[in-house]
């Protein structure tokens, strides 16, 4: 009779097995077995952390990087009620997170017992599948929780969402003193299947072909077809940005591209944002047909854009996932890869030329590199000399608020890698999230944040990793500054204390407490003369923080606007 511990080494056997090779723990009593079979697992690296919020926005970045399923443990009770943010942003972003979690028994559920809470399905809204454990296994159930096992983490890789492993467990948990578990992790009641390519039947290459024949004959109707495409967040292969490039290049139709899709070409649309920000109804520019890929974007112009002007076809392209609705036009998905679909309309003989023409004419009016050099002193003037200094062939990771949305004003180096939490958009985790994307690789990784975002996740930085990789960028400028950018709040007497959060807090004790390297920053000369200082090599993580005045904030961004407004 095989003990409940080597039961459940089969949980981390098959998570290695289907590919993963990471997993973020937090300790506890409960979850004993579950850690034991992990971090005794020779092929499976274990990193230790203590806040569990913390810890599932780090699995979701390493997760980021790797695009491997990352496990995510903890002991049963409200530990594992602070994984589901972080879930919520993986299942949005289509990132695959394997949690695991002990759980008591069924007896002791609602008995007032500790740490007893209803745990099953407590994520069923924001996952692709859960399983729990059998609290009692015999050898002859044994094969099929195995398969099940199985099937639950191929098809959390497979379409890329999270997938939840509940284990009840009963005492005695703890191996008995001098007792050895054998830890031979690779009998298996059945072998997990291999992870197959995506099939594709007779009824999606019909799909397609009648797809190919509606763009068609809505470019017969026109006279001059305008095909617009644009890219949303997302995590893609080589293979779906070839594919895309060869068909941009062989129709020449325009690309809109989302700063955190990653997506790269010499014939991206630049300044797209600001060309739709004060004139939403630029008839030259609205598409006849919308195909979209990826998820979320960023740009709320762009939205308020197709929104108001409908075209009269849009498509999405996606084999997997739910796919959302956010320019109010879809009219059908597509449910192809998105690389079949590119090459087979590379082939088809359209004419957009013109189209791509009219979007090149007003992108080349804008120059937001001479309008920021003319304002004095600001946290938009900052960022932009903060994007400027990035160093090439590294990462960046950007919190949400005002951070993400800067990036979006700006050219940013096409070889510096860009992630953000815009699943959900929440503040709760970014640099959680940068501590799990500088895990995971040598490369220099950049966080920029703003300091309310920096101060709620501030565990992120509670743990015995090393970071040397490391760098954040804090934007303070007192409080939720974003709350004077945008329409509405600025106007109410709840400001400063309810919505902004006025504050005069710094970053600089936190980083003596965690032993952090810490320079703050004033002015432009003091920004200009750091940066280099700040991105040169370290043994330690290193903290800049820029302090700027929020209501000098608030007239250089409107000035700035004001100013590009003049070119459209």
């Amino acid at each position: 009779m095989q003990s409940l511990q080597q039961h459940i080494n089969k949980i981390a056997e098959i998570f290695f097995r289907i590919g993963g090779d990471t997993a973020v723990i937090c300790p506890g009593s409960r979850d004993v077995p579950l850690i034991l079979a992990f971090t005794r697992h020779k092929k499976i690296k274990c990193i230790p952390i203590t806040d569990e919020r913390s810890a599932g926005f780090i699995a979701l970045g390493v997760a980021q990087q790797t695009q491997k399923p990352v496990a995510l443990i903890c002991t049963s009770g409200t530990a594992i009620l602070n994984f589901y943010p972080a879930l919520c942003e993986a299942f949005y972003q289509q990132i695959p997170l394997v949690v695991i979690t002990a759980d008591r028994p069924p007896e002791f559920i609602d008995q007032w017992d500790g740490q007893a809470i209803r745990q099953n399905e407590v994520f069923k809204n924001h996952i692709l599948k859960q399983i729990t454990i059998p609290h009692s296994l015999d050898e002859g159930s044994m094969q099929a929780i195995e398969m099940e096992v199985c099937e639950t983490l191929i098809l959390g890789k497979q379409q890329k969402l999270p997938v939840h492993i509940n284990v009840p467990l009963r005492e005695p948990f703890y191996p008995a003193l001098n007792e050895n578990y054998d830890y031979d992790f690779s009998p298996l009641e059945a072998e997990p299947p291999s992870l197959l390519p995506l099939h594709y039947s007779a009824l999606d290459e019909y799909e397609m072909k009648v797809t190919l024949r509606q763009i068609h004959e809505v470019g017969a109707a026109q006279k001059s077809l305008k095909l617009l495409v644009v890219i949303g967040m997302n995590h893609f292969t080589d293979d779906i940005l070839v594919a895309v490039k060869k068909a941009q290049q062989s129709l020449h139709f325009p690309v809109i591209a989302d700063v955190i899709s990653n997506y790269i070409s010499d014939d991206l649309l630049a300044n797209y944002d600001f060309i739709l920000d004060t004139n939403n109804k630029l008839p030259q520019l609205i598409p006849d047909i919308l195909i979209t890929m990826g998820g979320p974007v960023l740009s709320k112009n762009l939205k308020k854009f197709i929104r108001s002007n409908k075209p009269i076809m849009h498509l999405h392209i996606q084999a997997f996932g739910h796919v959302g609705n956010p320019f109010h036009s879809l009219s059908s998905i597509l449910r192809v890869a998105p690389e079949r679909f590119f090459e087979a309309l590379s082939n088809e003989p359209l004419e957009v030329s013109k189209y791509f023409d009219a979007w090149k004419i007003e992108a080349v009016k804008m120059n937001t590199q001479k309008e920021i050099a003319k304002l004095p002193f600001c946290e938009l003037k900052a960022a932009h000399i903060v994007f400027n200094s990035i160093p090439s062939q590294s990462n960046l990771q950007l919190a949400n608020s005002m951070a993400v949305r800067y990036a979006l004003l700006f050219d940013i180096d096409a070889t510096i890698k860009v992630n953000s939490n815009r699943g959900t958009s929440g503040i709760d985790g970014c640099s959680s999230t940068a501590v799990g994307a500088a895990i995971t690789t040598p490369k220099l990784t950049t966080l920029i944040t703003g300091d309310i975002a920096f101060f709620y996740d501030v565990n992120a930085y509670w743990n015995t990793l090393k970071l040397p990789n490391l760098r954040i960028v804090i934007l303070n400028n007192g409080g939720g500054g974003i709350f004077r950018l945008i329409e509405g709040p600025s106007a109410l007497n709840e400001l400063e204390e309810f919505i902004e959060n006025a504050h005069s807090r710094t970053a600089e004790f936190i980083a003596k407490d965690f032993k952090l390297s810490y320079k703050k920053v004033t002015t432009e000369e003091e920004l200009r003369t750091a940066l280099p200082l700040f991105f040169q090599e370290d043994q330690r993580l290193k903290v800049l923080e820029i302090f700027t005045d929020k209501y000098e904030n608030e007239k250089g961004y409107k000035s700035f606007k004001t100013s590009m407004s003049s070119h459209v």
